[in-house]
This record gives structure tokens, C-alpha cells and sequence, in this order.
């Protein structure tokens, strides 16, 4: 059964700022595709198993308990991140909007800390995002 993660920015003002970033699983193999800002483009890589497991498992541990519930901060500037994991039978998305603003108020540093690790192993300078 092929299992995926998706991560996706989202700056609506900010074309540049896009991301989206790619993780599935199938059997044995498991690939990374990431692109960036007005690309057409993407590039590919293969991640091991263990690194796949490891943030496989933080996403099972975020739980919408961990996401206050209010209050919903959005606006016109800033970014929507949206992560999600699962298979095509099960799955669970996280739509946060710029989460690095008021991060300990909205209870978002487990959230943080898993897309930043994806950020990092896709190779993507995106270090604005967690200023």
C-alpha cells in the first residue's frame, strides 16, 4: 500500500515562497520530489526507510488536541502550510496559517519542528519561515 506525506506553502502575495514537497511510499521504494518558488520544474531523491519512519511516527504523534482550537489566526500577509500524511484509505491533514507567528500561543512547536525536518531533508533554503 503506498503511503505518502505532502507539505505545501502557500504565500497567495509571496509567489516565491511556494513549496511543496512530496514524500511516498511504495513498498520498497521511497522517493522525495520537492519544488520551489515559480518552478516547473522538481527535482527527485530517495530517502532511507529510517528517516521516512521518523517523521512518519511525529506526524502520528500530532494530534489536533495539540492545535489550539482557538483562536484561528489568518489574514492577508503570511503563508497557509498544509500537511498531510496517511494512505488513501487513512489520512489526516494540518492546515496552519503562518505558523511561526505566535507559535506557543497556538500550541505549534511539535508542528514546527516536523516541517522544518522536511524542509531540510528536501534541501530547500526556506529559513525566513522559521525566523
Amino acid at each position: 500500500m503506498e503511503t505518502f506525506i505532502t507539505f505545501d506553502v502557500n504565500a497567495g502575495l509571496h509567489p516565491k515562497r511556494y513549496i511543496k514537497i512530496e514524500i511516498i511510499k511504495n513498498f520498497d521504494k521511497i522517493e522525495l520530489k520537492a519544488s520551489q518558488g515559480l518552478q516547473t520544474s522538481s527535482y527527485q531523491k530517495k530517502i532511507s526507510e529510517k528517516i521516512f519512519t521518523i517523521i512518519y511516527e511525529s506526524l502520528c504523534n500530532l494530534k489536533p488536541a495539540f492545535l489550539t482550537p482557538n483562536p484561528v489566526i489568518a489574514g492577508v500577509d503570511g503563508e497557509t502550510w498544509t500537511l498531510s500524511f496517511g494512505n488513501f484509505s487513512d489520512s489526516a491533514t494540518f492546515r496552519v496559517w503562518s505558523p511561526s507567528r505566535h507559535n506557543d500561543e497556538r500550541n505549534l512547536k511539535e508542528f514546527l519542528k516536523v516541517c522544518e525536518i522536511i524542509i531540510q531533508l528536501a534541501e530547500i533554503e526556506f529559513n525566513e519561515l522559521f525566523e
